[in-house]
């Protein structure tokens, strides 16, 4: 060795290390007073890399945001439709509304028009009859009565008339002894058993029921005799109407030729 380093082996050494030491001293040195960034900071990895997830994994959790987030989506969506449903539905109610009010004020209108129609109405016929009565006392109305003095024989002057007084007012004639008593006061008497004191003598109640008999038919005939009238009238009447409209289609016949 010594031969290969001339000699000077361990001096060599000896230099060599303390260069070495210099060198690292100063390097020091300049490594305190002077900094200098080679090299830039390497990114962070991703969470996922960090932890150490499988891609698969981290695919799959993405996919189910996605689908959450695609649900909430829908679910906006159905909200927004459901509320735009609400608000037409809202808005035909209140259409329906204000057709059903006017529908109600024009039937109101027509009931007034037809009040109205029927109150003129009634006010041109009041008007009417008002302008045909005549002036004056009416005509009686026409009852049959039998003439006087035509009841029959066997009656004391004027008995007759007084009868036929009662009959024709539809009351009952009264007999001997009832004084102080309505018919209908008798009537009623007779109905729950009572037997007048004009009853009680057979041959006066004989004569009582002759007279009222010829009473009676004398009115009777009198009735029957009016009736016949206006039986006839009628006839006449509808004889006549037959006649007219003859007439009128000849007359209208002649009048197209």
């Amino acid at each position: 060795d010594s031969y290969r380093d001339g000699g000077f082996g361990d001096y060599n050494r000896f230099y060599d290390g303390q260069e070495r030491e210099q060198r690292r001293v100063k390097r020091l040195e300049l490594t305190g007073k002077v900094r200098v960034d080679l090299w830039a900071a390497s990114p962070s990895p991703p969470p996922e890399e960090d932890k150490g997830v499988p891609s698969e994994q981290a695919d799959r959790e993405r996919d189910e945001r996605e689908a959450e987030e695609a649900k909430a989506r829908e679910q906006e969506a159905a909200a927004e439709l459901e509320k735009e449903k609400r608000k037409a539905a809202e808005e035909e109610e209140a259409s329906d509304e204000e057709d059903a009010r006017a529908e109600l004020q024009r039937f109101k209108a027509f009931l007034e028009s037809v009040e109205r129609e029927r109150e003129a109405k009634l006010a041109e016929q009041a008007r009417i009859e008002e302008e045909s009565k005549l002036v004056g006392p009416e005509k009686p109305e026409e009852v049959a009565r039998a003439a006087p003095g035509t009841y029959g024989k066997h009656l004391l002057p004027g008995e007759g008339d007084a009868m036929a007084a009662y009959v024709q007012s539809g009351q009952r004639i009264p007999r001997r002894g009832e004084i102080g008593l309505t018919s209908d006061k008798i009537s009623s008497y007779e109905d729950l058993g009572y037997i007048m004191s004009g009853n009680r003598h057979s041959r006066m109640n004989a004569i009582r029921i002759r007279k009222e008999n010829q009473v009676y038919s004398a009115e009777e005939k009198a009735a029957l005799a009016m009736i016949n009238f206006e039986e006839k009238k009628v006839k006449e009447q509808q004889v006549m109407q037959n006649m007219q409209a003859l007439v009128r289609q000849h007359l209208e016949k002649e009048g197209n030729e």
